[in-house]
């Protein structure tokens, strides 16, 4: 794990090509270790480990087992201040504020392109930047 070339990420979505496309996206920028769950209840135990260690969490919303709503307010137990970007293909108004009491930092619609998680990722967490050719 341990490359300190900038902030780590912690990654939750049950869909293998989604978290191929995250990690394709995510390498984009200047970060560190990508560190990607296919459930939200492992991801949860590693985060548990140490909270520290990471600078931001992207979480899809409908993740089998434990959701991405419940891993949030599990996280915000822990942690009141690490941002936190919920994935969702559903942003109804119900969701939404369901996500705000939870205490989500912000929402990433799907489909999304890598521009748009992009800018949210730079937005959020200090450091992750475009990589420059």
């Amino acid at each position: 794990m341990g490359n300190s070339k900038g902030p780590n990420i912690l990654v939750i979505d049950d869909e293998e090509l989604t978290q191929e496309l995250l990690r394709h996206m995510l390498r984009e920028l200047q970060l560190g270790d990508i560190d990607i769950h296919s459930s939200c209840s492992k991801a949860l135990s590693r985060f548990k480990k140490d909270p520290e260690y990471f600078a931001m969490i992207i979480s899809d919303w409908e993740v089998p087992g434990m959701s991405g709503l419940e891993f949030l307010k599990e996280v915000r137990a822990l942690s009141k201040d690490i941002p936190f970007l919920m994935v969702t293909g559903n942003a109804s108004k119900d969701y939404v504020i369901r996500a705000v009491q939870a205490g989500v930092t912000d929402f990433l619609a799907k489909p999304f392109t890598a521009n748009s998680l992009h800018n949210k990722v730079r937005k959020l967490v200090p450091g992750a930047q475009p990589i420059v050719n």
